[in-house]
């Protein structure tokens, strides 16, 4: 309780240091069209101070009987009207404090030429809607400046964030994060960590586009987040952060960026852990009950767990850029990441036979270690045309390079022959990407784009099992669990996307070719694995613009995911001799097909969207354990044996009020049919769901306070269904020394010091209840420097990002 009463303590603390600003004036007005007089509603209002900044201090919307009101700041203000279809007004004016303005009525003069979806003028709505994306425009949001690219994303319409900065664009959480249009390695391993340090001062706009074309649907992509940045950039900028919280403990983070003349550096490293510096990891505890139907070996079994942890975890990556001239540009750049994590278990295990009349009590003991060292190197070379700004041709080459290491150790006493055994399994991951775009823009808005990629993986398992019953004696390979695996695969792949309109219809379609040859072969028995299949998969969009405020945009894509060497690792985990899991290398790739629906209304303050969305698989890979009455052994591996439904709806609100406070609702709920294509008997359903509500609101230039509920619930499975979660949290933020160095502190489900998770799995043969009992408590702190002076990251046109495994 002290720690809680120090963290109430500091913001009230903080909030001591608000000023009181002099009395401001109230202006106010009515806006009509010149021609009709008729009132017109939801014409963006931008106030700005002496003249015309790159910043307004203030953005408001006309309501619908064309009114607006808000506070200005005493002295001479400015003024700026816009409207889709209208000329640009701007009205000088001199505001005395206390008074009251009212304006006379403001003419609108409808302009010569209207761009549909887009209104182009000198100041941009807060939120704009094109044929395929959402565009979020940060440069008319005051608050943006001061703000992270993780915090606008949480204002960001199809873009929710949960407690834990986890990401979906539109209820999925399968996305890609460009950079100016580009992929870049900066977003590819842990995108919300390298959005936290991007700052928001930099961002022009964020696009979204929730129904890719076919350059990214087969790689498995749900959505695409662009991060569009300012052009012009001279000097250097970075950040620094140090923090500490409860449960991850100790983190920090340092971000340098510098560009003179034509050559630009990005430097990025993180690190985090816990149970580091001789601190305890905070324990998590599990409780499992299994109860077997008609079996001989046992009636139920009871595991009682406490797991104590210890992590460190680091990733960075370093990029150089070099403009060639005004339409050539060569880009390098590179990564590395890892680090350790292990696991300390104690459980006791209970036994009931139905043979013998009391229960049987073992203790278990295991000690897992993982080590997980990458690194990645890749070079792009981008060419613009003269004659076309949108034409581009483009040629990318990545190399990723990664190891996995797993280490077990267990010791279980049991009431007659003991057991040890340890299992070590070395695994290395390398793939090559070779890929090359073109986008060719043709007359009347149509745009032709084409491209072909070349992905080479390759892994590698050398696994072995070692065991003993008696401390005393050397432990003994077991040949049955002792092997090599080596793993290829090949993906050629080529795509061609073409956009035209019809009157008021855009239309986008698109194929993508992709053939993959896999070989794999076990050394120690000789077994091979070989699978050679082409797909085809198309994508079509179809957008009506059917008012300034409502769009409606129906689309059809596939996408095909391809399992990899954690599902295809025959390794069988048998660390519990009752409970053992292995990957199946006879998995073959699931294809997923989708149909969405998607709304979208944009009026004044408030942007609305919702998606409905229907997808189904009769491949899908699946998860399902087996019970053996006459063993007592539950074995679990996945399969292509799904046949999955899923109805989804997604819906999003963001409501600005004012400058200081923004509000953003997202919202999904799915209901999952799902069955055994080869067991019609054995088949779940059921609805998951999630809501998350985001407040912010800025006291003042220096103070920000946000607030963050949200409840979730998974989907279910073939076998079972877990209950939901509920996250909430409430942080503050202050900035010092002219807003150089900024204080945090958080607070996240503070009324609870663990979250309970239940799950449930259920067969003909058995039944089985988990409880899995974890930390959620947290109180923290972050001290974060900025220094330098640069407006714009540096890496604008690299990176290859593969997200088409499971």
């Amino acid at each position: 309780m002290k720690i809680i009463k120090t963290a109430l303590l500091l913001c009230a603390i903080l909030l001591t240091f608000i000023s009181q600003a002099q009395q401001p004036a109230t202006v106010s007005g009515i806006v009509k069209d010149s021609a009709t007089q008729k009132m017109l509603a939801f014409v963006t209002v931008s106030l700005y101070k002496n003249k015309l900044q790159a910043q307004p201090v203030k953005v408001t919307y006309t309501n619908k009987e064309g009114k607006f009101s808000f506070k200005a700041d005493t002295g001479s203000n400015l003024i700026v009207l816009t409207q889709s279809g209208y000329l640009e007004k701007r009205l000088p004016f001199t505001a005395i404090a206390g008074e009251v303005k009212e304006l006379n009525d403001i003419m609108l003069v409808a302009g010569s030429k209207v761009l549909t979806g887009i209104t182009v003028t000198a100041t941009k709505p807060l939120i704009e809607q094109t044929d395929d994306k959402i565009v979020y425009n940060t440069e008319a949001d005051p608050a943006a400046k001061s703000e992270t690219a993780l915090d606008i994303l949480r204002k960001t319409p199809f873009v929710s964030v949960d407690g834990n900065d986890n990401i979906q664009v539109n209820g999925q959480g399968s996305f890609k994060v460009l950079l100016n249009g580009r992929e870049t390695a900066m977003f590819a391993q842990n995108p919300s960590q390298a959005l936290k340090g991007f700052p928001g001062a930099s961002i022009v706009k964020i696009e979204v586009i929730t129904n890719p074309s076919a350059k990214y649907d087969a790689e498995g992509v749900g959505g695409i987040i662009n991060i569009i940045t300012k052009k012009k950039v001279t000097g250097y900028n970075g950040t620094g952060t140090i923090a500490y919280n409860s449960v991850i403990q100790p983190r920090g983070n340092i971000n340098f960026n510098m560009k003179k003349g034509k050559v630009g550096i990005s430097v990025n490293y993180n690190a985090f852990g816990q149970g580091l510096f001789g601190l305890d990891g905070r324990e998590s505890y599990n409780y499992s009950r299994t109860d077997a139907i008609q079996s001989t070996v046992f009636s139920s079994r009871v595991l009682d767990v406490v797991n104590t942890p210890k992590s460190f975890i680091n990733f960075g990556n370093a990029e150089m850029s070099l403009d060639i001239d005004s339409m050539n540009t060569i880009s390098v750049y590179g990564s590395v990441s890892g680090g350790r994590s292990t696991i300390k278990s104690v459980q006791n295990i209970t036994m009931i036979v139905p043979s013998v009349p009391n229960s049987i009590n073992s203790s278990f003991l295991t000690k897992s270690k993982s080590v997980f060292p990458s690194k990645n190197i890749g070079v792009d070379f981008v060419r613009k045309f003269k004659e076309n700004k949108d034409k581009e041709f483009s040629v990318k080459i990545y190399g990723e390079f990664g190891t996995s290491n797993n280490f077990y150790e267990s010791y279980q006493d049991n009431p007659g022959a003991d057991r040890y055994i340890i299992n070590n399994n070395f695994a290395n991951n390398t793939q090559y990407t070779i890929q090359s775009d073109y986008v060719l823009p043709l007359q009347k808005g149509r745009k032709l784009e084409t491209g072909a990629k070349l992905i080479l993986r390759k892994a590698n398992s050398d696994y072995e099992s070692l065991l003993k019953t008696n401390p005393a004696d050397d432990y003994k390979l077991d040949p049955v669990n002792t092997n090599n695996f080596d793993y290829a695969q090949q993906v050629y792949s080529g795509y061609g996307s073409y956009n035209f309109k019809i009157r008021k219809w855009s239309f986008r379609t698109g194929l993508r070719l992709e053939h993959t040859e896999v070989d794999g072969s076990f050394t120690g028995t000789g077994t091979k694995v070989s699978q050679s299949y082409t797909n085809l998969i198309p994508n079509l969009q179809v957008t009506r613009i059917l008012s300034k405020a409502y769009t409606i945009v129906l689309g059809y894509s596939q996408r095909i995911q391809r399992p990899f060497i954690n599902s295809l690792n025959p390794f069988v985990d048998n660390t519990d001799t009752l409970n053992i899991s292995y990957g199946n290398p006879a998995l073959h790739p699931q294809l997923i097909h989708s149909v969405s629906f998607q709304n979208r209304i944009n009026k004044g303050k408030i942007f609305a969207g919702l998606t409905l969305t229907g997808s189904y698989s009769d491949d899908k890979v699946i998860s399902i354990a087996r019970y053996d009455n006459t063993t007592g052994v539950t074995t679990t591996t996945r399969e292509n044996l799904g046949k999955e439904l899923l109805l989804s709806l997604n819906g999003n609100i963001t409501a600005r009020f004012n400058k200081a406070w923004t509000l953003s609702i997202n919202s999904n709920i799915a209901y999952l049919s799902i069955q055994n294509s080869l067991k019609a008997s054995q088949q779940n359903k059921g609805i998951s769901g999630s809501i998350n509500v985001n407040n912010s609101y800025k006291i003042n230039p220096k103070l920000t306070l946000s607030t963050f509920l949200a409840y979730f619930r998974s989907q279910v499975s073939i076998q079972g269904y877990s209950t939901g979660q509920v996250f909430y949290n409430l942080s503050a933020s202050y900035k010092i020394l002219k807003e150089r160095m900024t204080i945090g502190l958080v607070t996240n489900r503070i009324f609870e010091k663990y979250g309970i998770l239940k799950s449930y799995v259920k067969d003909q043969n058995f039944s089985t209840e988990s409880v899995f009992k974890f930390p959620v408590r947290v109180i923290g702190v972050s001290l974060t420097w900025n220094f330098g002076k640069l407006k714009e990251n540096v890496s604008k046109k690299k990176g290859v990002s593969n997200d088409d495994v499971l």
